[in-house]
């Protein structure tokens, strides 16, 4: 890792959300907005009260967890893009199998992911 001090890094941090921001202020102004009443309105919805803040970190965590995995797999030199959409075709497998295995023991749905997973990997006896 880098040897480099925590103050350029946070500089950096803090220039690339301004620069975000004021990037999508200038998208938000040429389609004919008001930049300062649609940021306002986004952390209004965000942050207008309980519900609406676990939302917000309901959605934020799924996405850290993407993200976490995505720099964990760079760490070891594996190159990953689409996490997200991993972990969406991941829930809409998820729902597949408890639609189709409903009513069942809850000891045949649990560990039936894994058994279809190692009946379809290429070094599994069953392949």
């Amino acid at each position: 890792m880098k040897n480099r001090g925590k103050g350029s890094y946070f500089a950096s941090l803090a220039l690339s959300v301004l620069l975000a921001f004021a990037i999508g202020a200038v998208i938000l102004a040429v389609a004919g907005f008001n930049p300062v009443q649609a940021y306002a309105a986004m952390v209004d919805g965000a942050f207008s009260n309980v519900r609406h803040v676990g939302d917000f970190l309901e959605y934020a965590m799924v996405l850290c967890i993407c993200g976490l995995a995505c720099v964990l797999g760079s760490r070891v030199g594996i190159f990953n893009v689409g996490g997200e959409g991993q972990l969406l075709l991941g829930a809409i497998a998820a729902c597949q199998v408890g639609v189709v295995m409903n009513g069942q023991s809850r000891w045949l749905v649990l560990p039936w992911p894994l058994w279809q997973w190692a009946g379809s990997t290429p070094s599994s006896p069953a392949c």
